[in-house]
């Protein structure tokens, strides 16, 4: 999982369990990072407010109760820790912790909850989202508000935030569309250290060169591309796919590849995309998912004509069409 960090409040969330249970008697910066290695609710229970979050269980999976009804299940009766304890909050109208029930595992999810007690003998559970295995991590953080659940969105769909507010106890939703990094450039992104680890789509000159192209073949750009850098284990490594960076191109070859379990499969498409660095110009190619890796008959769609193509970018077609793996990231 991507860590996050607390601002400096990291020592506090490693609070013994026994002071833990004692008492919610710290609180984090108006607007921090969560530390995702919290402390698990011990077995004597969780203090929240002047009420005790008690350990159960339901049909064998873990639970958390208040006064004997269930306040909060675990996502599985196997994976570890448990529930664990990601921030709390107290303010003058609530006292609530951040908690994480069950552990992301290879066919579960974990499930984050903010759960409060605004007034004597009542505890309330408010779901915020879901963390699962994959490419791409939510983000969950402590604001001037309470706290925000969101998931990065993509450049195929808008994501939502679910932010809870810690002044009313509600729990509002809100979309948020993709945008790529306002003002950077392909240039700016050979610079940097590791530029074969920067997303090529979050790049706004390579956004926009993409959102140019035929409506399908955009499409299948944005599908192929999207989280390329993301490489699982060296599963790139054995496959045609990823990012090749020489002092001519910047390559990036994808399937829109994703994880389940802890499985990289692919999606429907391939994708070719060349940034030529001495001309300054975009090259694409994209087919049908192949298993074969071959790209040679019948044609994939080409923007623009091969003809038109710089030699270097030519070379990158030809390995990417012979089914040959482009990774070499020398500089």
């Amino acid at each position: 999982m991507r860590g996050q960090t607390m601002n400096g409040n990291k020592g506090r969330s490693m609070l013994s369990a026994t002071a833990m249970i004692l008492s919610l008697s710290f609180a984090a910066p108006a607007s921090a990072g969560i530390d995702w290695v919290g402390p698990e609710v011990p077995a004597e229970g969780l203090r929240v407010g002047s009420e005790l979050l008690e350990w159960s269980s339901n049909d064998g999976i873990p639970t958390l109760t208040h006064k004997g009804q269930p306040v909060v299940h675990s996502t599985n009766s196997y994976a570890k820790p448990t529930f664990t304890v990601l921030d709390t909050l107290i303010s003058p109208e609530t006292s609530a912790v951040l908690l994480q029930a069950g552990a992301a595992a290879t066919r579960d999810c974990s499930v984050i909850h903010v759960v409060e007690s605004r007034q004597p003998a009542t505890m309330v559970a408010h779901k915020l989202g879901s963390v699962c295995i994959a490419f791409d991590m939510p983000k969950v953080e402590r604001n001037s508000e309470g706290f925000l659940f969101s998931y990065p969105p993509n450049p195929m769909e808008e994501s939502s935030t679910r932010q809870w507010h810690a002044r009313t106890g509600e729990v509002t939703t809100s979309k948020v569309k993709f945008r790529p990094e306002p003002h950077s450039t392909m240039a700016k992104l050979t610079g940097v250290d590791h530029p074969e680890r920067a997303e090529p789509l979050e790049n706004e000159e390579f956004f926009s060169a993409v959102t140019r192209l035929p409506a399908l073949q955009r499409d299948r750009i944005l599908s192929a591309l999207w989280m390329v850098t993301k490489d699982c284990c060296g599963w790139a490594i054995q496959n045609p796919y990823g990012v090749a960076i020489d002092d001519r191109t910047v390559a990036y070859a994808g399937c829109g590849q994703y994880m389940v379990g802890a499985r990289v499969d692919c999606k429907d498409s391939d994708a070719l995309a060349v940034w030529d660095r001495q001309r300054g110009a975009f090259y694409f190619a994209t087919d049908g998912h192949r298993t074969d890796h071959r790209h040679d008959d019948p044609a994939p769609t080409i923007s623009p004509p091969l003809q038109d193509w710089s030699s270097a970018a030519r070379e990158r077609f030809e390995a990417w069409a012979d089914g040959r793996a482009l990774l070499t990231t020398n500089r």
